[in-house]
């Protein structure tokens, strides 16, 4: 699955302070995303972020991964803490597809 790399780019402002940038098309897949984003919901000013403070880069740098190429398969140990908290990610975004893609790329 290829999405575009045009367009506008969110702030996601994470744990520690750390900014990641993803384009809105692709962010927009997901559905706590696809809400956060909407005008009624986001009353967005330049620059602002959406904040996800309690969620570790690494676990959010999985997902957005996910969201580009829809491989839910992080470079971790099976045993690793990393896909307990990406299916906890999943489901503090709603977002039971990506939730069953760790489940079966842990079962792999």
């Amino acid at each position: 699955m290829f999405h575009s790399i045009d367009g506008e780019i969110i702030e996601v402002l994470l744990k520690g302070g750390v900014k990641r940038s993803v384009h809105k098309n692709v962010l927009i897949q997901s559905p706590f995303f696809a809400n956060a984003l909407k005008p009624a919901w986001f009353m967005r000013k330049e620059n602002k972020a959406i904040e996800l403070q309690d969620t570790e880069t690494e676990v959010f740098d999985a997902y957005v991964r996910w969201l580009y190429t829809h491989n839910a398969e992080p470079n971790v140990q099976p045993e690793s803490y990393l896909w307990a908290k990406s299916y906890i990610l999943g489901e503090m975004l709603i977002d039971l597809e990506y939730q069953n893609a760790v489940l079966s790329a842990l079962m792999n």
